[in-house]
C-alpha cells in the first residue's frame, strides 16, 4: 500500500470518515494513560532529557543526525516509534543555498513534522503510522545544521506520541463540501499562521467559523487548540534552552521572540477556549 504524508489534499479529504492511530505513531496507553496535566509533564521529561542529551553530543548549533536519533530512541525505550528526518527543502532555504552557502539556517526555526498516514480501501479512513520530520540538513544528510530547530520540533514529536488524540488535527470527517472545507482551514490558519495584529485574525476566524455547523466549528476548535498547546510547549522549551548561551544563539532568540510577539499563541489559545466554550453552549441548547 502506497504511504503518503497527511497534508490537507491527500486522499480525498471530503470522504474521510475515520482516523486511527498506529501504535507506530503513539506509546502504549499504559504508559501515557493518566490526565491531560500528567501527558504533559511526561512530554516535558522528555524535552529536557533531549536537551541535556544534546548538549554532551554538541556544543554548537550542529548536531550528528546520527546522534539526534539515538538520543530520542534511548528516551523512549523501550518502545519505539516511527520516525525519519528528511531534509527541509523550500524556496527559502534554496535560495539561501544560492546566495548564503552554510548560513542559510541560522537565521531561526525552521522545520516540519508530518504525521505518515495509509489511505485505507477507497480512502475513508486514516491510519497514522508515524512521523516524517523536515530539518536543515548537510549536504550529504548526515548533520543537522540548526539543533534548535531539530528541538523544536521534537517537542511536537513527544506532544503527539504522549497525546494521541492530538494527532486527529484536522480531523475532516464531518466536513461535507468544498465550501465549509475552506472555511475550516481558513479559520484553522487565522489561529496558527497569522499575526496578531490589529485583531484582524479575529475578525477571520470569526467568518469562517460562522460559515461552518456547531460540530463542525467545535471540531475545528479543538484541532486549533491542540496546536496551540503544543506550539507553546515548543516555542517555550526552546526559548529556554537557547537562553543558556545568548551569544552564540542570538538568530534564534531573536526569532523566537519576535514569532511569539507577532502570533501571541497564549492569546489565541484562550480566545478559542473562549469560543469553544461559546459554541459548546450553544450547540447543547438546541
Amino acid at each position: 500500500m502506497n504511504m503518503y504524508i497527511a497534508k490537507l489534499q491527500k486522499p480525498n479529504l471530503l470522504k474521510i470518515t475515520n482516523i486511527t492511530v498506529d501504535k507506530t505513531a503513539k506509546l502504549p496507553y499504559q504508559v501515557v494513560k493518566g490526565s491531560e496535566k500528567s501527558r504533559m509533564e511526561m512530554a516535558d521529561r522528555f524535552s529536557m532529557q533531549l536537551r541535556e542529551g544534546l548538549d554532551k553530543v554538541s556544543s554548537t548549533r550542529e548536531c550528528k543526525l546520527s546522534d539526534f536519533v539515538e538520543i530520542i530512541n534511548k528516551i523512549i525505550e523501550p518502545h519505539k516509534i516511527n520516525f525519519n528526518i528528511l531534509p527541509l527543502k523550500n524556496k527559502f532555504t534554496k535560495f539561501l543555498e544560492y546566495t548564503a552557502g552554510y548560513i542559510s539556517q541560522d537565521l531561526g526555526f525552521d522545520g516540519k513534522v508530518y504525521k505518515i498516514g495509509n489511505a485505507i480501501i477507497d480512502d475513508t479512513s486514516i491510519n497514522i503510522k508515524g512521523f516524517e520530520i523536515h530539518l536543515p540538513l548537510n549536504k550529504n544528510n548526515t548533520v543537522i545544521r540548526n539543533k534548535f530547530s531539530a528541538f523544536h520540533e521534537a517537542r511536537h514529536l513527544f506532544d503527539y506520541i504522549c497525546n494521541p488524540k492530538t494527532l486527529g488535527i484536522w480531523n475532516i470527517k464531518i466536513i461535507d463540501d468544498d465550501k465549509k472545507l475552506k472555511a475550516y482551514k481558513k479559520a484553522y490558519s487565522a489561529f496558527i499562521d497569522d499575526f496578531n495584529f490589529l485583531g484582524f485574525w479575529k475578525k477571520k476566524a470569526a467568518k469562517n467559523l460562522s460559515k461552518l455547523s456547531d460540530e463542525e466549528a467545535i471540531d475545528c476548535l479543538k484541532s486549533i487548540r491542540n496546536t496551540l498547546k503544543s506550539e507553546i510547549n515548543a516555542y517555550r522549551d526552546t526559548s529556554d534552552y537557547t537562553y543558556k548561551y545568548p551569544v552564540v544563539n542570538f538568530f534564534e532568540i531573536m526569532g523566537n521572540n519576535d514569532f511569539m510577539l507577532f502570533h501571541d499563541y497564549p492569546k489565541k489559545l484562550k480566545y478559542a477556549n473562549k469560543l469553544l466554550k461559546d459554541r459548546l453552549q450553544k450547540a447543547r441548547g438546541k
